[in-house]
């Protein structure tokens, strides 16, 4: 089980398959959701930056990062969710289009 990104913050419950704090699941959840592209500007690329409480808003590379790391899945998601959704109803529709052609 893996739990919380940035020690010392409270956990607010299960989020994309880890217990994190609300502020992780936002940041993860903007990232997926608006496609989000991040550079680490760290000199020493071969190693990540430290994710803390005070440090999480500097490297938003190594923070997402770190939520993948932790266990953090894009397939939770609304996006996801959005899109599968979508393909559902798309067929149900089809299948009602279906039914009603052949009923007569």
């Amino acid at each position: 089980m893996n739990i919380l990104l940035t020690p010392h913050r409270r956990i607010s419950g299960y989020h994309y398959g880890i217990f994190c704090c609300e502020s992780c699941k936002g940041f993860f959840k903007r990232t997926v959701q608006n496609a989000k592209r991040y550079t680490c500007h760290h000199p020493n690329a071969s190693s990540l930056c430290e994710i803390n409480v005070a440090s999480r808003k500097k490297c938003p590379a190594c923070r997402f990062l770190k939520c993948v790391d932790k266990g953090m899945r894009i397939e939770g998601t609304r996006l996801t969710f959005a899109l599968f959704y979508y393909s559902l109803m798309k067929r149900r529709a089809f299948m009602l289009y279906e039914i009603t052609v052949h009923s007569f």
